[in-house]
């Protein structure tokens, strides 16, 4: 699977809007609003090329 580049640079801009929130830059609407779906968002993100690239992961395993 090759890298998507679309992906790459949505990742950057929620990275910021991640810095945004911490810093509390743009006023409520920004603050309270708009940068909160950056964290969810880049864990959906990472978490889907994780499960992708390694294969699913195995909470609990059995012996039998």
């Amino acid at each position: 699977m090759s890298r998507n580049v679309a992906i790459d640079v949505l990742k950057l801009i929620l990275a910021f809007m991640v810095v945004g929130l911490h810093v509390g830059i743009g006023g409520e609407f920004l603050t309270n609003g708009l940068f909160r779906i950056a964290v969810p968002l880049f864990l959906l993100i990472n978490g889907y090329y994780v499960t992708v690239h390694q294969g699913p992961c195995l909470l609990y395993t059995s012996d039998a």
